[in-house]
Formats: C-alpha cells, structure tokens, sequence
C-alpha cells in the first residue's frame, strides 16, 4: 500500500510531466559530486535555524503544547521550502498520533512500622503544591506503590571490587533507600567504580531488581530539604507521564525515584542523634566499603497519588527525499532527531521558567535542516545519492522515545526498505571531559560497530572524505552502565533489527536545565559534526549494498 502511494507521489512531482509525459528527471549520484554540498552547511546557517528553535516564545517545545506545534510549523515550512515531499498524514508534513496525559495533584505518604502482626503508623503527610513532606517525588509517582523500605548503603555494585550493597535482600516490589551521594574517591583512593554513577544505579534499582521506587537521602541539612521539598511541589499541576494511547500496557510502568527528608530518614534508620548519626553512618559505610549488605528497615511506605488522566495529540514531521538510482531508491536512509524538549517550570535562580533545549535536541533539529538544503541544491544541480532519504523530526522523546516508537511501530516507508536510522541528539556542546582536555573536534558515537560492522566502515569513511572529527567510542559498548544505546530514539528502531548510528556530543551542566541556551553553542564544532552526518549519510545511501546487522551478541541481547 506504501510503496503504491509513494509511486504515485513520487511520479507527480519529480517526474517532467505527470499528467501527460513519460520522461523522467535524470540525476548523477556520483559522491564526488555530492560531498561539495556540505559546504552550505555552516556555522551561521544553523545559529539562524537554531534562534527560531530555542527561542523564549517556543516556551520549550513541550509535547503537547502550543510551543511545540509553532516549531512544527516552522519545520515543516521549511521541508516545504526545500521541495521535500510531504510523505505524513493526508499527503502534510505531519505523522499524527495520541498522548494519554497524567497530571499528578498530589501525593499521600503513609509510613508504617510493622512488627509481626502489629502495625502502627508513623506518618502520614501529603506532597501537595506549596507543601513540602517526607518524601519528595523527582521522577514517576504517578500509580500507587508500596513495599517495605530497604537500607541499601550507596546501592553501589562494583563486581571488580567485591562490592554489592544490595546483597541477598528481596528488593522486587519494595522500596530501596540509599545515600545520594556515591564516594567514588576517598583520601586519593578509588572506592567504587565511577562508571557506576546514580543513573546506573536508578536503572539497577528499577529496571533489573524492579523496585516499587528508589529514595535518595540528600546531604543537605533539614531546612534546606524543606525548602527544596516545597519548591519541587510548586511543579504539580503539570503533566507526570505521558504514553501512546494504544499502548495501555505501558500505562503506569516502572517505579518512583524520590528525595528524603534527612532527619526522617535517621528516624526509619533508628538513629536516635538525627544527622550526626547519618554522617556516622556514611562514614562507616566508607570504611567498610565491602562489607554492608542491606537490610530491612522494618517500616513500610504507601505511595498514594491523585492523577487526572486526558488525552492529547502530538505529531512527528516527516518528509521524502528521492535517491537517484532506479534499482536503489525504493530503500531509504532515516535522519532522525527529536524537536521536543521540556517545555516551561519553575523558575530558577535567574527567575528563567523556559528550557529552550538549544542543545537537547535544537542541536540535532537545526542539523536535519542544514542537511535538507544541501540535498536540495544538490538535486538542482543534478546529482542525488542513490537511495532515498527520510527526514524524521519526532516528538515526545523527553516523556519515554515516543515519536519514535510511533513512527517505528506505523511506518511511513517500511521498515524492510530502511538500510539504516541515524540519530542526533545533543551535538552542539562538550562534556567534562572535553572541557578539561580543551577538546572540540570529536563526537561520540554510539551503535555503528557494536551492530553492524558494514556501519562502522562507511562511517569512518564519511569522516575521512568530511571534516576527520575525534570519534570517541567511550559509549559505544553494549556493557556500559549508561546504556546509551538504548536511550534515545535509534533504539526503536535498533529494536527492530536496523543498523543504526547515534550522534552524541556529552552530557553538560546544563542538561535539562533552563541553561541550555544558543550562546552556549559551539557552532564551529557543530558545523563540523553537521557536515559529518552528511557524509555519512552520503556513504550508506550509495554504498553497494546495505549495511548488515551481523553483532551476534547485539542479537543475542534485543532479540525477544
């Protein structure tokens, strides 16, 4: 039914004369014709898409919000622009589809302490706006979740080091209470792995033992955590989750990860002395690294949550562009990025509600832009890669990769003609790492090798004919604790068996925060990388055959 309806769009707007000719455009599809054009992709023109994009008046591009639908317009007017074809819903620019919405109003705590038979309440508070509680919710809390509360250190695991703080203790369907703060380095000495950081702790809490939630206890004093309670509360009202409406499996899933009131946590942990205990604690816990194990705090938490649940619409863009070769063109290369971001919250120390996500994910939107329009003039000169080329802005990535799940799961060309995804996501900054090494030219890449070996080759190819940027492989393994290669869009369709390559830059301080401003941008640098994912695209849409998912442990580890 696609490949019929694409015939019939394709015919009717590239060909001479649909109506009454049967001449057919012709194009080169020489590289050495196509490279050239990455020289329109430059500094200058992508700070000018990205000043629309992550400008105040898109109030963050939340999904679902009027903000969003302005960059989606914006985008798709600039498809239009580029004579890109209209592949999305009723022959538009847009892919369609449904949000069940969860705001979250407030939330009842209820602490108990059990003792055989006897329980006896401890505590019953509720989390609600202007209020601050025991317990503060940072992320998820929007189903009722109960279980016993587990004492669990640091919640650290460094199999190198005998380390295993949650030993033997049953921590599926309860709570799990760690320190927040993880001691990586005590006196010049390692004490834990630091790849082992508190996201791969929240994904060994939640996801592998599959814990009712996680509680972090902050090191920060009793005011200071009702202070941070209370404002945290200021942000109900807003939406909790969001899920694709035909999905109601996915509905409520997973775990809460909340904050704990310092003083309340000595009193479930049986320290009679408040916060000098908890400091000893820690210390001793620091001394005898290897040796806790967790255990049973004997008291028991009640998550209550009062949720309204609406439906919303949101929508990815979508366009075609034509490969030149008649045998190849049917077979299309995705470029992928997402144009949600966070949308508007609290005000922070500058008074700033906006996240105008300049870098998550502007970075990678304005990119696909600047890639259009050297495709285009390419076109009008006469020359086209081989296979074709899907230009896929999702939305929705920020509330769980949903745009793209859509789109995976409802494919506008099908997923047997798709030779490869590519995904940007956050390349316009440097992380730590690179700030202290004075380091711009690089680019992390995430898939390619570990999948397909045929990826990785045409990869390295782009960057050696393009801009030969640093790439930095630190990420690229299926056994790292970030897991990256499962946490942007590409995994939908990594899931489904095709090569893929991420495009990343780092994580910086200002990653889901009100800083992730345009001045903050390295346009040289993202110029470079630009020009890298043009080359690269150029290599797999006119590489012989199609890249081969032949990873057999990458296989072995995402098959069902």
């Amino acid at each position: 039914m696609r490949i019929v309806y694409f015939s019939k769009l394709i015919a009717c707007i590239l060909l001479l004369s649909c109506s009454t000719q049967n001449q057919v455009a012709t194009y080169g599809t020489d590289l050495t014709d196509l490279y050239p054009f990455q020289d329109l992709i430059t500094a200058e023109s992508l700070r000018n898409h990205l000043e629309v994009i992550a400008h105040d008046s898109l109030q963050g591009r939340g999904t679902g919000e009027a903000g969003i639908d302005r960059a989606s317009e914006y985008l798709a007017g600039y498809h239009e622009a580029m004579e890109l074809i209209p592949i999305g819903d009723d022959e538009s620019y847009f892919q369609h589809f449904n949000l069940n919405s969860y705001t979250l109003h407030n939330i009842t705590f209820r602490t108990s302490t059990i003792s055989g038979e006897d329980t006896t309440l401890v505590d019953e508070s509720i989390f609600e706006q202007g209020e601050a509680a025991p317990f503060t919710p940072l992320i998820g809390g929007d189903r009722p979740l109960s279980g016993d509360l587990i004492f669990a250190g640091f919640g650290a695991i460094d199999t190198g080091r005998d380390i295993d703080h949650f030993g033997r203790e049953d921590i599926d369907g309860n709570w799990v209470i760690v320190f927040e703060d993880i001691p990586y380095v005590v006196d010049g000495d390692t004490l834990i792995n630091p790849g082992f950081d508190n996201l791969a702790r929240y994904n060994e809490v939640l996801g592998t033992r599959k814990a009712a939630g996680l509680i972090v206890i902050p090191a920060i004093d009793e005011a200071w955590y009702l202070q941070h309670s209370a404002f945290n509360s200021m942000e109900l009202g807003s939406p909790i989750s969001l899920i694709l409406e035909y999905m109601p499996e996915q509905q409520h899933s997973g775990g809460a990860y909340l904050s704990m009131n310092p003083v309340f946590a000595a009193e479930i942990l049986g320290l009679s002395d408040g916060l000098s205990g908890l400091d000893r604690l820690r210390e001793a816990l620091v001394e005898d690294i290897t040796g806790f194990q967790a255990r049973n705090t004997g008291s028991y938490l009640e998550s209550i949550p009062d949720v309204k649940e609406e439906s919303i619409e949101a929508k990815n863009v979508v366009s075609y562009f034509e490969g030149g070769d008649p045998e190849l063109k049917d077979e299309v290369v995705v470029l992928m990025a997402h144009y949600d971001h966070l949308g508007t919250g609290t005000a922070d120390e500058t008074g700033d509600t906006v996240y105008n996500g300049a870098d998550d994910n502007g970075s990678g939107t304005v990119t696909m832009l600047s890639i259009a329009r050297s495709l285009k003039e390419a076109a009008d000169a006469g020359v086209r890669p081989k296979r074709s080329v899907v230009f896929l802005h999702v939305s929705g990535e920020e509330w769980g990769l949903l745009g793209s799940r859509y789109y995976s799961d409802h494919p506008i060309v099908p997923i047997e003609q798709t030779a490869a995804n590519i995904n940007m996501d956050m390349i316009g900054r440097r992380d730590r790492y690179h700030i202290e090494r004075e380091e711009e030219d690089f680019i992390y890449i995430i898939g390619a090798e570990i999948i397909s070996s045929d990826l990785d080759s045409l990869l390295r190819e782009g960057n050696r004919k393009s801009t030969d940027l640093a790439l930095n492989m630190r990420y690229n393994d299926l056994d790292d604790p970030n897991q990256f290669y499962r946490r942007s869009d590409h995994w939908n369709f990594g899931r489904l068996e095709v090569p893929f390559i991420f495009f990343f830059s780092g994580i910086h301080e200002d990653y889901h925060a009100q800083g992730d401003t345009v001045d903050k941008i390295l346009f040289d640098a993202l110029e470079s990388r630009a020009r890298l994912i043009y080359a690269t695209t150029l290599e797999i849409a006119n590489a012989a055959e199609r890249p081969e998912v032949d990873s057999e442990e990458f296989l072995r580890r995402t098959r069902p």
